[in-house]
């Protein structure tokens, strides 16, 4: 899979899904051959990459562009020869007919013999995972029934739709936060699905939506989404005549089907998080509806001669009213809303540690843990360069153990600095791999509880040192902690 100069191959194919429709307009747009040869080009480079994107959904918004590309095309074609006279209709038939015997001809001709086209074809990122995804769809169908076999299908987009559902119906007014959901992920994967652990944005934008800002947050870019669809819906009624005659006409259409094709697809991606494919996105939008804007302005010019009332409906186009009011204050209380009820509702890693019983130190919250190296709770564990953990004051003294696994130990010892409610206790010298005790006397302030930091001079990756696989930045081994008298 090929990515080219985007964040990933699906941005690649988001990006041609955008471009392919406007390129293919151009086409016949343009009056001069050698613009409609490069046209021409570069809808086809488009083409040819997001086969090896690799991206499925960008495969299903090319072929919705054809689609309504061909419908709209027929439709023209049927009115054309309806008009025509005779002799053009023979000729008109005859072409239609050729180019299906052409095209049907070169299919069969490339799917059952063997040539490069076939070969590159076949090989391609889009090709192969397409083919990947029935036949693992069709035998887990056979094994388990049609619902495993559509999430076999999904490519493990189903643990994300249902992760992304989960955190909006736990959220529903507010959601986690914008940007939040790969963040919140681990937490929801670690309380429902212990065994996966894969982190991947929520593989819908709506979904995403849903989950990170609410319903009233999907309702407002549904909303937006709608508003664009029926602004250009009564822009093609009223100006139904003129379509035919208005060459620049088919720049709008092409705009239109690149905006509709991608948010159709984004029902099987989360393509905007990608900000390339974002500011495209809104790019094409500000063209479609800014030309629908030029286009009624011009024709109200034309058709009313009093420049007072042009004047007039220009002004209500453009004027600020209640209603543009409301809008904009009702989007500014639902993102205001949500970032207060993130900021202070049970989102916090405080609170969620004990919701999702992350695993602590001996039930406590921490920061700077790695998991328990061993099956129980009270095994040993590494910790980070820094590590801060919160203990309800049980005794007089803490005692804890530190060990040093460091590769050079021998060679350059582990400074670790101790701290007792972020003031420095002490520093303990490691030189060796053995376990080291230390027991301190607990500040006597009046405070029920105890913060305990430890902070590392120095961290090393297990698999820079060819040790393991390992690739944690890992400070120093903690174990044995206790409170003692």
């Amino acid at each position: 899979r090929i990515n080219s100069t985007f964040t990933d191959p699906n941005a690649l194919g988001s990006y041609a899904v955008l471009v392919f429709p406007i390129f293919f307009v151009l086409i016949f747009y343009f009056k001069k051959w050698y613009l409609k040869i490069i046209s021409s080009v570069i809808m086809i480079i488009f083409l040819i990459m997001t086969f090896f994107s690799g991206s499925r959904s960008s495969l299903i918004g090319i072929l919705l562009a054809l689609f309504i590309f061909i419908v709209i095309g027929v439709s023209k074609l049927v009115g054309y020869i309806k008009k025509a006279d005779k002799r053009r209709k023979i000729i008109t038939r005859i072409i239609i007919y050729l180019i299906l015997v052409l095209i049907i001809s070169s299919s069969l001709f490339v799917s059952f013999t063997q040539n490069k086209i076939k070969r590159y074809v076949q090989n391609s990122g889009v090709t192969s995972r397409v083919i990947e995804s029935i036949n693992t769809a069709v035998s887990y169908t056979k094994k388990a029934g049609i619902i495993e076999g559509i999430k076999s299908a999904s490519n493990k987009r189903n643990f994300f739709w249902v992760r992304a559902y989960q955190m909006g119906r736990d959220y529903p007014m507010s959601g986690v936060g914008i940007g939040a959901f790969i963040i919140e992920l681990p937490d929801y994967h670690w309380k429902y699905d212990k065994g996966f652990d894969q982190i991947d944005y929520a593989g819908s934008y709506y979904l995403q939506l849903f989950a990170e800002i609410g319903i009233p947050g999907l309702l407002m870019m549904l909303l937006i989404f709608l508003l664009i669809i029926f602004k250009f819906d009564s822009y093609r009624k009223l100006n139904r005549r003129k379509f035919s005659a208005d060459k620049d006409y088919l720049i709008c259409l092409g705009l239109f089907i690149s905006f509709a094709a991608m948010i159709v697809i984004l029902f099987f991606g989360s393509h905007l998080n990608n900000m390339e494919i974002q500011i495209t996105l809104w790019v094409v939008i500000s063209l479609l509806v800014q030309y629908i804007l030029f286009k009624t302005n011009e024709d109200i010019s034309v058709n009313h001669k009093d420049y007072s009332e042009v004047t007039k409906i220009n002004k209500k186009d453009i004027a600020f009213n209640l209603v543009k009011s409301l809008s904009f204050i009702t989007i500014l209380f639902i993102f205001t809303f949500n970032g207060i009820l993130s900021a202070f509702g049970n989102i916090s890693i405080y609170i969620k540690q004990d919701y999702f019983n992350w695993p602590g130190v001996w039930g406590a919250n921490t920061v700077g843990f790695y998991l328990p190296e061993g099956y129980g709770k009270d095994s040993p564990r590494f910790t980070e360069k820094d590590m801060t953990v919160c203990l309800e004051k049980k005794a007089p003294k803490l005692s804890f153990a530190l060990k040093a696994q460091n590769p050079d130990i021998d060679k350059n010892p582990l400074y670790v600095k101790i701290y007792f409610d972020y003031k420095l206790v002490t520093i303990a010298r490691l030189k060796d791999k053995d376990w080291h005790k230390y027991t301190i006397k607990v500040p006597e302030n009046g405070l029920k509880s105890l913060t305990l930091t430890i902070i590392s001079s120095r961290t090393f990756v297990p698999k820079e040192w060819n040790l393991n696989d390992d690739t944690r930045e890992l400070g120093v081994m903690f174990g044995e902690l206790k409170f003692v008298d």
